[in-house]
């Protein structure tokens, strides 16, 4: 499942992975970041660099007791965990931990617009803010023209897309801001999926976007 490190040439800022490391994470942006790390092998050393760090700080640590009822609670969780279920051999080839999220969320991906169908993956982290969707972009088609209210991670899992920044493939990681208008386009060839974290809604242009001014506010399109 990993990529050879030249074939990738966007990568998480340096905190973040630190972050991961961590543990610092909330669940959601600690999926994009975990999934990008079984895709790139030097990530993944500066994340292993830093839980060895950790680890040794943790081995100076004054141990504190566990709670006699420990163990129980901990199997609890485990036995409440709902059973995964199968999902569609489509999505084989992406990384194991999204193929799980994929599984535990139980939903099926929605038609976004021709050729662009996406699939939110929220549900894995009930308290979190920011919001987390797996996107499908077949070869030639894109997704519509935005800018942010915030900022946007995105991980490419297969194919590549291209946009006003640059060319995305498989591991690269694409950051928006909110100077940033684009549409992402799914180049020749493969089909692209890839993982949007946001942590405020995206501003559409267009038709689209003076539907989303329409509904705003009554509460929906941001």
């Amino acid at each position: 499942m990993s990529s050879p490190m030249s074939a990738i040439a966007s990568h998480p800022n340096e905190a973040l992975v630190l972050a991961y490391a961590a543990g610092a994470l909330e669940p959601r942006l600690a999926l994009v970041v975990s999934a990008h790390l079984a895709l790139c092998s030097h990530c993944r050393a500066l994340c292993h660099e830093a839980e060895e760090t950790g680890g040794m700080l943790i081995d100076a640590m004054v141990p504190v007791a566990m709670s006699d009822d420990a163990l129980m609670q901990v199997m609890a969780r485990i036995e409440g965990k709902p059973a995964a279920t199968a999902i569609p051999a489509e999505f084989d080839q992406l990384p194991p931990m999204v193929r799980d999220a994929i599984a535990a969320s139980g939903k099926k991906m929605r038609a976004r617009k021709r050729g662009v169908a996406a699939l939110d993956l929220n549900g894995i982290d009930a308290k979190g803010e920011g919001r987390l969707t797996l996107y499908r972009i077949m070869p030639g088609a894109a997704v519509p023209h935005h800018g942010h209210k915030g900022s946007e991670i995105t991980l490419v899992l297969t194919g590549a897309f291209a946009d006003e920044t640059g060319i995305y493939r498989a591991g690269d990681v694409a950051v928006g801001a909110p100077s940033i208008h684009h549409r992402p386009r799914a180049e020749p060839g493969e089909v692209c999926f890839a993982l949007a974290y946001t942590d405020a809604p995206l501003a559409f242009s267009g038709l689209l976007g003076a539907v989303q001014r329409v509904l705003r506010p009554f509460g929906i399109g941001g």
